[in-house]
């Protein structure tokens, strides 16, 4: 039946005439339609649908409802209020679209009318008479309440609960007359929930886009009058302040609450109000009335859930082995079909929020982020169907991870109806029936253990988590009454603490006197001024050796893996690794401490524990706490008892097993393992690609670690993790681990029962093996999807668009950690180092633009640069030698150039600091590597050049100079003792003075410059030595100092070294001072030099004269103070090689004309023999001869002449052209980089001289070049520290683009940046693919609209999109609920 729109709309009067009660008057606006009547009208011709108390006519909103008809058809003529009510939270469109459909009000039944009649209490909030009947009718657990009349209510309850009471008692208020035109709760409900969440936490939650439900509420008459009595006399005064224009449209009252929120927030009565609501906030319950509400929470599910999901039980869930195949083969097709796994789950994401787009504020994680974990989930369930113990612990696991969220029924039904059609779309006939009925059993299954597990148990983790944080945090100045509990706490609690079993009193005695003495100990410390442990670990330790348990070795092991063991108390999987690994520890201490490892000590552990939580928690602590951390440790101990006792029998089981492998036990072993596992998993083939003698070796070697995880199990957890990352880089799939384990279990089966040990002795092989190779396969697990991050995923792909598409959704605060660290347990891995590793390039550049671009909102800057180095100090030698391309990235983004100028120059900043000094303070390596790199155009980089220009000319150019003045002193008296006093043309007779002078200078030559190069020699070739730096020669025979070979200088340093070394050998002053004619100063030391044998004077010359050209080619050095200079000296080095060249050429021509003519007959007196021709033809190359000799060659020998020409033509002007060919070219190739090698030479320079600079003099540089202080962008405009400002010229580096993105809106650290940063960094190539997805979108959902339509069918169209059966069990749509009537 259908009612007129009349019968909608109250009587002007009705409307005017204010009721005598707040609540009067209401009932009778809307008629009242019995459930047998609304029954009547589920068919498509006639339906109705009741949603909180109100009868709604759908029948005309058939064809345009999002989600079809069908799902209306489901639950036409039947009350949909919770599954509405989830599905379409907070929305104000649906909430219009109801009302102007709302025909009635639904009548209680007659059981119902009965029960009412009996209690008073009226069946909606229409129907209210005063505030106490309309509190009554909120069905809560009103039994909790202290005092009849008040209720505890929170989210939607609560607004209900307030604000529908607030607006009757506004209305009848005559201070407010005249400002109410409409007659629905619904927009004075938003207005009422913007103010009450203002009121409340000081946010306007609906402009900010915040949750604004209420917390927990003590709602009661009192408190409803006492907000109504504020309320009235705050819009009286707006009122009063503001005069309504009568031309306006909207309601008077909605416009005084936005007068409220944004203009009085700070008012008195305002304040009052805020006041009133955070009074009536219950303090926290009991430990048993928290037990209590959560056993009625899991009624209430329980009787709210459909049959199939139970919430109220949770144990193993067993499928039937042929819908289990079935599931697991549907899955299978479902990966095989789409591209990637990855593809995979942004698949399932998709049709999940697609299927219902409100649910996506339950997803607080990116897309990209929840995608994988989507894949990761559902891949485990489905492997792990045929073990239902492993199902039902990750499935608790999932369920701990989810009890901060609210989880309801219809949420479910959602998920698993969008998981269903996401299968029929994809795989169609391939999805049996089978397959269906397994997949909706298991997430029927996983439903009810996750709302079962956060009604149960989420009180208790949150307890957990909350009360570890404070007990943990070092405060300065702790709350009143932080620090140890006093002896009345304690005595108060340890009936709690202690709940032994009756056999156990004694230990219970033992204990309760035990934390007596820890009160009394306590107390003497706070009287002595005792230091007062902050932490828990410093907690534990001052009362265990108050108890006197500091001599139990196990207690510290225990204390060791408790941070992990609380850390991970909602992570069931990862509890269990952490108690099996403390086993293994508590195993190799077990006899220290003076016990055995018994139910005992465990209990003394929690008592110690108990004391310290209590101690650090004095105020805090209740019996909420105490039950929720007994629950915990009784959890860990039940793990621990299973365990006790077992490694050490497994160890000496499994090495007699090991030991006693034969070779031919081995190989059958190896080869065993990969026959079973590829027979197992074929895919597996596909990621062991080595040759068969490395995969023998990794068959050994897990024997081994099998073996060693039992002997060090601590060394062997961080191994695992560390080899887990690394397989991180690998990509391998998890799920190729446990058919791993399988087919490693079999083989050693096969091989122990083949053995003749006993029945007991192989099954306690066979189960050692077991857990050892199962805990280091969850190890490596864990590490690889913890590791297996959506960054990290992108670089497996060497793809830079999926790189800037997951860090885009990153918090602005930790975007650069995303990108440099992945952190699982004690171990990590760099993203960035491991793209550098698999010769990802473009992920890697990718990854260090993002870093080195600035971003600004209004309260900071974020600039990357101080984390990039922080975690990788040695990134410039990284990139040099795996990625020497991506330098100039590198380069540029320490780089800032403003766009606008200032009279012709362009300010720039050069953040440097990283590039000088290490995070030590002491100088970097930059330059070295870049030296050492030899890459011209890198030493031109600006930063470098400045970087090499700052420090050469402020620091290193004194230290070098010093150092080569001694240099050039010594040159000068080799000179004047080799060149001046030795040389005939000396001027000062032979005599006393001559001597001296040349005694004197030569032995400075000897004593002082040889000795100070042999030491400074020795020196750099121990430290060679030392560090490895060694390269083979003459075959591999001999290992020289590698700086010997790779500098010239160097080499020229030990080749004068030798010289040296020589002169002093062959010195005629030391035979004239043992000679026995008579002082070299009575006789004269130049007569006495040249009185010694010729061939010694030939010899000592030669090495002097050889000495003197290698001291100037050292002198080359001081080219190094002027880089034009230095250019020209490393251009003439790179053209020597030609005309080392032309030289060879030349004595070729010579040799062979010389023989030639030699065979001539001919009797020219220069061309007599070989040798005399290759003189006369090497004076002829060079234009020595004498030119007379050819007129008498070409009259006396003209063969002989045409000889000499022709040689003439081939060396003088084929090959003396051809060298200045050669020089030309040589010269053009350098030309461009010369000033690039020239600073490549200071490089080296400063990076040999700055270990000779003074630290004093270090520290003065980086103190004048104040690289703390925070330098400029524009004036006023201050940004990072950590570089040099410079300015230069307008036209060096033009540029027309702002370098920093700046971004408004939130300034909070946590948020990501704007959407509009994303598509900065998005491709033509990636916004056509977005649209070409979105066209696919449309399309389908027109194709499935259209056949929907064509079979006259509401529940086709259904079937179509969600699957192929038509069926839900909640009400699902496209784009909202049933009440979101689009």
């Amino acid at each position: 039946m259908s009612l007129p729109d009349a019968a909608l709309r109250p009587a002007p009067e009705a409307a005017s005439a204010a009721p005598a009660s707040p609540w009067a008057g209401a009932a009778r606006r809307m008629p009242l339609i019995s459930p047998e009547d609304l029954g009547g009208h589920g068919t498509r011709d006639s339906l109705w649908v009741a949603i909180r108390g109100k009868v709604y006519d759908v029948t005309g909103y058939l064809a345009k409802h999002p989600g079809g008809a069908a799902i209306l058809l489901q639950y036409g003529g039947r009350d949909a209020t919770e599954v509405a009510t989830a599905a379409h939270r907070g929305s104000t469109l649906a909430a219009q679209l109801m009302k102007e459909r709302c025909i009635g009000r639904l009548a209680a039944s007659s059981q119902q009318g009965a029960e009412t009649r009996s209690t008073g209490a009226p069946s909606s909030l229409g129907d209210f008479d005063d505030v106490h009947s309309a509190l009554a009718s909120v069905q809560l657990a009103s039994e909790l309440a202290e005092d009849e009349g008040e209720v505890v209510v929170s989210g939607e309850q609560a607004l209900l609960a307030v604000a529908d009471p607030l607006y009757r008692l506004l209305r009848a208020d005559p201070r407010l007359p005249g400002v109410f035109k409409q007659e629905s709760l619904t927009e004075m409900a938003l207005a009422l929930r913007q103010f009450l969440s203002v009121a409340f936490s000081g946010v306007d939650g609906m402009t900010e886009g915040l949750p604004v439900e209420l917390p927990s509420i003590t709602v009661s008459p009192p408190l409803i009058e006492a907000l109504a009595e504020e309320l009235s006399a705050l819009l009286s005064e707006v009122f009063q302040r503001t005069p309504r224009r009568p031309d306006s449209s909207t309601d008077p009252l909605l416009d005084a609450f936005q007068v409220l929120r944004e203009e009085l927030r700070d008012h008195p009565r305002v304040l009052a109000f805020r006041a009133l609501l955070q009074a009536a906030v219950p303090p926290p319950p009991a430990a048993d009335k928290v037990c209590l509400m959560a056993e009625r929470d899991l009624a209430k599910a329980a009787a709210a859930a459909s049959e199939n999901i139970d919430v109220k039980n949770f144990g193993e869930f067993v499928l039937d082995a042929q819908s289990s195949e079935e599931v697991q083969s549907s899955w299978a097709a479902f990966l095989e079909g789409a591209a990637s796994r990855e593809a995979a789950g942004e698949a399932v994401f998709s049709a999940l929020v697609d299927s219902a787009p409100n649910l996506r504020g339950l997803f607080k994680t990116p897309r990209a982020v929840m995608a994988p974990r989507f894949m990761n989930g559902l891949s485990s369930i489905v492997a792990a169907l045929g073990e239902p113990a492993e199902l039902k612990v990750f499935v608790e696991t999932l369920g701990f991870r989810h009890v901060d969220f609210e989880v309801t029924v219809p949420h479910l039904a959602l998920f698993q109806d969008a998981v269903l059609a996401l299968l029929g779309s994809e795989l169609g006939a391939r999805l049996t029936p089978g397959a269906r009925k397994g997949w909706r059993m298991a997430l029927d299954y996983i439903g009810g253990a996750l709302i079962h597990v956060r009604l149960k148990y989420g009180e208790r983790l949150r307890t957990i988590a909350s009360s570890w944080a404070i007990a943990n945090s070092r405060d300065l100045h702790p709350r009143p009454g932080r620090g140890r509990a006093s002896p009345e706490s304690i005595q108060d609690t340890s009936a709690v603490e202690a709940r032994p079993a009756e056999d156990d009193e004694a230990v219970c005695s033992d204990l309760e006197a035990a934390e007596a003495k820890v009160a009394s100990r306590s107390a003497k410390a706070d009287r002595m001024n005792v230091q007062v442990p902050r932490t828990f670990v410093e907690m534990f330790r001052f009362n265990s050796m108050v108890m006197g348990f500091s001599s139990h070795t196990w207690m510290a092991q225990v204390l060791d893996s408790f941070e992990a063991i609380v850390e991970n108390a909602a992570n069931t999987q990862r509890l269990q690794e952490e108690c099996d690994v403390l086993s293994l520890h508590l195993a190799q201490c077990r006899g220290k401490g003076g016990s055995q490892q018994g139910d005992m000590e465990l209990q003394r552990f929690r008592a110690v524990m108990l004391a310290s939580l209590r101690s650090l928690l004095p105020q805090d602590w209740s019996s909420t706490h105490e039950t929720a951390w007994v629950w915990l440790w009784e959890s860990v101990e039940q793990r621990l008892r299973a365990e006790v006792g077992k490694p050490a029998s497994h160890e000496r089981a499994l090495e007699g097993f090991i030991v006693g492998l034969t070779e031919g036990e081995k190989g059958q072993l190896r080869r065993g393992l990969y026959q079973r596992f590829f027979a197992v998993a074929p895919k597996g083939q596909n990621f062991f690609k080595q040759s068969t003698t490395r995969l023998h070796f990794i068959a050994d070697r897990v024997v081994e670690m099998t073996l060693e995880m039992y002997r060090q199990p601590k060394k062997m957890v961080e191994d695992m993790s560390a080899l887990g990352l690394r397989h991180v880089a690998y990509g391998i799939p998890t799920d190729l681990f446990p058919p791993f384990v399988a087919a490693f279990v079999e083989v050693v089966r096969d091989l122990v029962g083949a053995s003749g040990a006993a029945a007991g002795e192989k099954a306690t092989v066979e189960e050692s093996f077991r857990w050892s190779l199962g805990l280091i396969s969850r190890i490596l697990v864990r590490t690889i999807t913890e590791g297996s991050t959506i960054v990290m995923l992108a670089i497996n792909v060497n793809s830079a668009r999926q790189l800037r598409r997951a860090v885009v959704h990153a918090p602005r605060g930790s975007r650069a950690a995303w990108m440099l660290s992945v952190q699982v347990g004690t171990e990590s891995i760099s993203p960035l180092y491991s793209a550098l590793e698999r010769g990802s390039l473009e992920a890697a550049g990718a990854v260090l633009e993002d870093l080195l671009t600035i971003r600004a909102d209004r309260d900071r800057y974020y600039y990357g640069a101080d984390e990039l180095f922080a975690r990788h100090a040695d990134v410039v030698n990284r990139l040099i030698l795996d990625a020497p391309e991506l330098l100039p990235k590198l380069f540029d983004g320490l780089v800032w150039r403003a766009r606008t100028t200032e009279q012709g120059r362009r300010r720039v900043n050069y953040y440097l600091k990283h590039l000088l000094q290490t995070a030590d303070g002491e100088f970097a390596s930059t330059l070295r590597w870049l030296a050492k790199a030899n890459n011209p155009k890198l030493a031109c980089h600006p930063i470098v050049v400045l970087l090499s220009e700052t420090l050469w000319g402020r620091l290193v150019n004194r230290t070098f100079l010093l150092h080569k003045s001694w240099f050039i002193f010594t040159l000068l008296v080799f000179i004047l003792a080799q060149a001046v006093l030795s040389g005939p043309t000396m001027r000062l007779q032979d005599g006393p003075v001559r001597g001296w002078a040349l005694v004197v200078s030569r032995s400075i030559i000897y004593c002082f410059n040889l000795m100070s190069l042999l030491a400074r020699l020795c020196r750099r070739c121990v430290r060679a030595l030392r560090a490895g730096e060694t390269r083979r020669i003459l075959g591999g025979s001999v290992r020289l100092p590698s700086f010997l070979l790779e500098d010239w200088q160097e080499s020229f340093s030990l080749l004068l070294i030798v010289v040296l070394c020589l002169m002093l050998c062959l010195e005629p002053l030391l035979r004239c001072i043992s000679s026995d004619e008579g002082s070299i100063f009575d006789v004269g030391a130049v007569s006495c030099v040249r009185s010694q044998s010729r061939g010694l004077l030939v010899a000592y010359s030669a090495a002097s004269a050889v000495a003197m050209g290698l001291y100037f080619l050292l002198l080359l050095d001081l080219a190094a103070v002027s880089t034009r200079l230095s250019a020209f000296v490393l251009t003439c080095r790179h053209v020597v090689p030609e005309v080392l060249l032309f030289l060879v050429a030349v004595g070729f021509a010579v040799l062979a004309f010389s023989c030639a003519v030699a065979a001539l007959s001919q009797s020219h007196e220069d061309f007599r023999g070989i040798p005399s021709s290759a003189v006369s033809f090497a004076r002829i190359a060079f234009r020595m001869f004498n030119r007379d000799g050819y007129d008498s060659m070409q009259r006396r020998e003209p063969a002989l002449y045409t000889a000499v020409t022709f040689f003439v033509v081939v060396a003088g002007i084929f090959l003396g052209n051809l060298l200045v060919a050669q020089l030309n070219a040589a010269f053009r190739s350098v030309h461009e980089d010369m000033d690039g090698f020239a600073r490549l030479n200071r490089a080296k320079l400063i990076a040999a001289w700055m270990p000779s600079v003074s630290a004093r003099r270090w520290k003065s540089f980086l103190a004048q070049l104040r690289l703390e202080e925070r330098l400029e962008f524009n004036d006023g405009d201050v940004g990072m520290a950590g570089g040099l400002q410079m300015f230069e010229p307008a036209s060096a580096h033009p540029t027309t683009v702002e370098s920093i993105r700046r971004f408004g809106g939130s300034t909070s650290p946590e948020s990501p940046w704007p959407e509009e940063e994303a598509g900065a960094g998005i491709s033509e190539e990636d916004r056509f693919d977005k649209l070409e997805r979105t066209l696919e979108k449309a399309m389908k959902r027109k194709s499935s609209r259209a056949a929907g339509g064509g079979r006259g069918d509401g529940g086709a169209r259904r079937g179509r999109r969600l699957g192929t059966d038509g069926s839900s069990s909640g009400l699902v749509s496209s784009g909202g609920s049933v009440t979101s009537l689009r």
